[in-house]
Parts: C-alpha cells; structure tokens; sequence
C-alpha cells in the first residue's frame, strides 16, 4: 500500500478514513479525499498509539493500524480472514486468521463479552504480525495463554509486596538478573501481559523490539495494544510457531513453564481449542512429543532462567485460599467450598458464643442463689435475735 498524506485521493484513503471513524477519530462520512480533518485524525491515532505524529500513513502507522483490524483493499484480496473461524483444508496454511469472538468464548468461557470484546481486535492483530496464522499454531498459543494468565483474567501482578516479589529488587541476585538497579524497579518493572514479562532488562528489549518505549512506559506492557505484541513476539522467538505445527505441546509447556506444571490444564484447553478448530491430531502427547527443548534457543520473558519452573500470572496472584491449586480462572467448585468453610467456620463461632452465654448464665443463676440464700440465711438470723431479745424483755418485766 502506498503512503497516505494530505491532498492525495482514492479508495485506499476512504478505508483509511473508514477506519478512523470506526476508532473514534474522525466523525463524519468517509469521502476518499484526504483533507485536514483526516490529516489531524491521523494525529490523534499516532499520539495515542505513540508513533511519530506527523499524519502521514507510513509503515509503523500502517502496521498500528492492521493490527488493529484495518485492511487496506490489497490485504482484503489477499486472502486474509479477520473475525472469521474458517480454518480450510490445510492446518498449517500461512494465510488464515482463525480467531473471532465466537471462538474465543468458547476457549474461555470464563472470559467476560466486553473484555472479549475489548480484546480481539488487538490479539488478532497481533497474531497476524506474529505468524501465529493458522489453526495448529492458534490452538497451541491460545490454549497456553488461557493457563497461563487464567483466561486474560490476569495482565498484571498485583504488587504487595509478597516475599517473592522484594527480591525483585535490588540488590539481590534475582534483581541483577532482571536488570533492576534502581530502588523501585521492582514495582516499576513487574509483570505485565498475559505471559508477564519482568525486569527492566527485558521491558527495554521487547521494547525495543517493538518500537514502544516500554522503559518510561512500563504500564503500556498491561494494555491489549501492547500485551498480545509481547506474547506474540515472545511466542515467535522462541520457536513456538514452528513446535505447534508439529503438534509438539509437551515441549511448548516446557518452553514456557521451564518444566511441566498445570500440563493437565494446559491440555484440556488445548484439547477444546483444538475441537473448536477443527485440528486433526497426528501426535500422542508424552511419546513422540518428550518435552525436551534443550536444544533450542531460550528468548527470556524475566523469570524464566534456565531450569527453573516460571510461575504463571495465575501462581503469581493466586491468594492463599488459591495456592497450590492448579487453577486458570475462578471455579464454581472453589467458590463453593470456600462459602461451605466460612459458613462453617460462622457456625462455630456462633456455637462457642452460644456456650459462653449460657455459661455466663448459669454462673449469673448461681451466683443469685447463693446471695438469696445469704440474705435468707441473714434475714432469719436476724429474726432469731429480735424473738429472742423480744422474750428476754418479756421475762424481765415478769419478774419485776
């Protein structure tokens, strides 16, 4: 596509100014003349995507744009299929986009429709500019990240601090690893995204890598327009395209997870996912497929040091009621048990008051008696003396 810029005409600027308007950037109807109002729309495009704001439709804008969702006519006859889930008759084809919104709920249920919603324009483009483009290849990728970060429940890590996360900064070993000399770099450069990258270290490579200042931006890492691009380029870097298209997900797991924790988990999503894309297995888990990536290159996410397990979003967040649990979004079943014991743990309580009311009680009646039978026991004393004061007057006076 050529480069758009004010002045110029044709049916390309009206799909530009389409797509403006459907962002919320220019009002009005699209006339394929590119005026001033198109030109400061694109301006407020490039400075909320941080791009250099000139208003020329150049590559980086271009590329903003696609991932976004924008076809130019050349990418809407090229066999590109945004917001569909047409899947073909080869699994491992180069031109489909196989996710819509139908298919990501039913992937992840637990997923809300608006962050659905919010979310799929900025995964499929990502996904487009990442290869991740065909069926096997989608399935794999979505189903680690639903484990991963609890079916996009989790893009960020909620900061305590908790033990684990003091050593994010420095001085300690972990915090020179990640790149975090400066005190706060912990908190400033904690894991975002739907894999978490950590470490200022790897905020400027990936950064870098993307064009976006993540260093002075590190929130910019938790928004859908930058956390599908790190997950993706995470994802491509590491090979994981090539392994899913040999249906290698055993070994995919232990790219990311650095052994194999919450394979099951991993498996059953990867096992919907595939059934709701129509992949066809040609690989049984655990005998063709070992798990052992040792010979592959490692593109580092923070803490994912070589033979170590790297916690997921949903370990890191997991609450105490959650730890240990194998858990990728919030279940009924826990929810449940966790009512069960609080009520339980009412009954108790209310019991052990209960007791120590009538405890109280029966101490109170007790001690009521005794003072009646005190005053009883006083009240008849006193009597006896006055009868008997009483007959000794009586007898005195007899006698005189």
């Amino acid at each position: 596509m050529r480069i758009l810029r004010e002045g110029m005409t044709g049916p390309d600027i009206e799909q530009w100014q389409k797509f403006l308007n459907r962002e919320g950037f220019l009002p009005g109807k699209a006339d394929g003349a590119f005026g001033n109002e198109t030109h400061q729309a694109t301006i407020r495009f490039q400075r909320k995507h941080i791009l250099k704001a000139d208003g020329i439709v150049g590559d980086r804008t271009l590329n903003t744009a696609r991932r976004l969702g924008f076809e130019t006519p050349v990418d809407a006859g090229s066999g590109a299929q945004v917001g569909t889930s047409q899947v073909g008759t080869s699994q491992v084809g180069t031109s489909l986009q196989v996710v819509n919104d139908n298919v990501l709920r039913r992937i992840m249920p637990n997923l809300p429709a608006a962050k659905r919603a919010q979310y799929l324009p900025h995964l499929q483009g990502a996904m487009k500019e990442f290869s991740v483009n065909n069926a096997l290849r989608t399935a794999a990728f979505l189903a680690q990240l639903a484990h991963e970060s609890g079916e996009f429940r989790w893009m960020e890590e909620i900061w305590g601090p908790s033990d684990a996360q003091r050593r994010y900064e420095p001085p300690s070993s972990l915090a020179q690893r990640l790149g975090n000399t400066q005190t706060g770099d912990g908190f400033r450069f904690k894991g975002r995204g739907p894999i978490q990258i950590t470490g200022r270290d790897n905020y400027k490579r990936y950064g870098d890598m993307l064009r976006v200042d993540l260093v002075n931006n590190p929130q910019l890492a938790a928004t859908p327009e930058v956390a599908f691009r790190v997950a993706c380029l995470y994802w491509q870097k590491n090979g994981l395209n090539e392994l899913a298209d040999h249906q290698s997900f055993k070994t995919i797991t232990k790219r990311i997870n650095g052994g194999f924790n919450g394979l099951t988990d991993r498996l059953k999503y990867y096992e919907r996912a595939s059934e709701v894309l129509g992949v066809t297995k040609t690989r049984t888990i655990g005998s063709e497929d070992n798990g052992d990536d040792s010979s592959l290159p490692r593109f580092t996410r923070g803490l994912d040091s070589a033979g170590e397990i790297t916690p997921s979003a949903v370990e890191r967040n997991a609450t105490e009621s959650e730890r240990g649990l194998n858990v990728s979004a919030p279940r009924s079943s826990e929810k449940i048990a966790i009512k069960k014991a609080a009520t339980k743990k009412a009954a108790t309580k209310s019991a052990t008051r209960g007791k120590v009311k009538s405890s109280l009680k029966k101490s109170a009646t007790a001690t009521k008696k005794s003072a009646k039978k005190v005053t009883t026991r006083k009240v008849t004393k006193g009597a006896t003396k006055a009868s008997a004061k009483k007959s000794i007057t009586k007898k005195t006076a007899k006698s005189r």
